[in-house]
């Protein structure tokens, strides 16, 4: 993905989604700082965090194992705790707002308070141009598990000039395989 794509443009992320924050490495343990830099943290509509990861090419082995420990780690984000960090990114892009603003504006986003309960289910989002078999094969296992994880295939062409031309498409969950049928309508199902 070209550098900032995900903060650009969050509907890469998903439909919906507010970036939060970009680029965080404010992490804090018992034992100190942590050196993770989460690439976007985002907030759907209904109120879950979202912790997306981006990779200029093919994904590496262990992304989706970055991505557990961001997601882990973004689950204490209290709702103080997200509309600060929104209010500090909105500041880094030249808005400047308070922390209590950016809360109107997280409270808007999702048409009510924040639910700390629900700030602590994150989502997960992998973006990369091509996801190892042994990635692949891990999401789908946690996403049975209970997990939700999307992949997210990004592809850049070239086109004249200077034109960058982006193809987007979601690889993981794939679409209901109803969506793509057409079935005859039962006899039952008519009468009624």
């Amino acid at each position: 993905a070209p550098p900032g794509m995900g903060a650009r443009h969050p509907e890469i992320i998903g439909d919906g989604v507010l970036v939060v924050t970009s680029k965080f490495d404010s992490w804090r343990s018992a034992t100190g700082a942590e050196r993770d830099r989460l690439d976007v943290l985002g907030i759907d509509r209904e109120g879950r965090l979202v912790v997306a990861e981006l990779k200029r090419d093919r994904a590496p082995d262990t992304v989706e194992m970055q991505a557990i420990k961001y997601a882990a780690m973004a689950s204490r984000f209290t709702p103080d705790v997200v509309a600060s960090q929104h209010a500090e990114f909105l500041r880094r892009r030249g808005t400047t707002v308070l922390d209590e603003d950016a809360m109107v504006r997280l409270v808007k986003h999702v048409g009510g308070d924040l639910d700390p309960d629900v700030l602590r289910q994150p989502r997960i989002v992998l973006v990369a141009s091509a996801f190892p078999p042994v990635v692949t094969a891990s999401v789908v296992w946690l996403s049975e598990m209970g997990l939700d994880v999307t992949l997210v295939r990004i592809q850049a062409y070239r086109g004249q000039g200077d034109q960058m031309i982006v193809s987007v498409s979601q690889l993981y969950p794939v679409s209901d395989v109803e969506e793509f049928t057409v079935a005859p309508v039962r006899a039952s199902a008519r009468r009624a």
